[in-house]
């Protein structure tokens, strides 16, 4: 590898960078590998709650079919009131399902979206670090042949 401290300090920051985005991105995958089944909740409620200013959200008031109950929040952060009103109204006419792991029943999520971002970051960051790595290793070797 290159002798130069500031190369080995770029080096070791990349590394890090890649190690921290490759375990986020593990995580964010497992998550999605683990809900597998999907289950259809039946609605009692929907419930709008807002900070009062800019965000509000819908919350879902549910019971499994196994007799358990609980909450979550149905859609996006919506900016206003009224916004928040006619999703409860589109929400209201379809029916509520949610994808959970069998293994961990407590765990249950509206959505299950595949984490495309925190991948492609961690490969992109990966690329960067063999890159580098490489750089170092030929830099160091055309200096012992000069």
């Amino acid at each position: 590898m290159h002798k130069n401290r500031s190369w080995i300090a770029l080096v070791i920051f990349v590394a890090a960078m890649t190690l921290w985005f490759g375990g986020k991105a593990l995580v964010s995958l497992y998550n999605y590998y683990s809900l597998t089944n999907r289950i259809e909740l039946s609605v009692k409620r929907f419930e709008i709650r807002g900070n009062g200013s800019d965000a509000y959200r819908l919350i879902a008031h549910f019971t499994t079919p196994q007799g358990g109950e609980g909450e979550g929040v149905v859609g996006s952060v919506y900016r206003n009131p009224w916004s928040a009103e006619r999703a409860k109204e589109k929400f209201e006419n379809k029916p509520l399902e949610a994808w959970f792991n069998p293994k961990k029943m407590n765990r249950i999520s509206f959505t299950r979206k595949f984490p495309l971002k925190p991948v492609v970051s961690a490969l992109a960051l990966l690329g960067i670090t063999t890159y580098f790595l490489c750089l170092g290793l030929y830099v160091a070797s055309q200096d012992r042949k000069g």
